[in-house]
């Protein structure tokens, strides 16, 4: 499970990371708010295609879903 804020649109740096984590297990981002619904650049999402799941504005409850899915893999 990732928030990785920001880095989400700027970090081909965690991106390569996540991209071989992602060889041998599960990934499942998590963002706290909706960043569709915010500032353009925000829609800009770099590690979206190598995440098994992705969570987005669902507040702090995501991180409970994102455990349940993890849980249920």
């Amino acid at each position: 499970m990732i928030n990785p804020g920001a880095y989400t649109h700027t970090s081909i740096a965690i991106r390569d990371a996540l991209q071989t984590y992602s060889q041998n297990n599960e990934i499942v981002e998590v963002h706290i708010s909706d960043i569709n619904q915010r500032e353009q650049y925000r829609k800009i999402n770099l590690i979206s295609d190598i995440c098994n799941k992705s969570i987005i504005g669902r507040g702090v409850q995501g991180y409970v879903e994102a455990l349940e899915y993890i849980n249920e893999q």
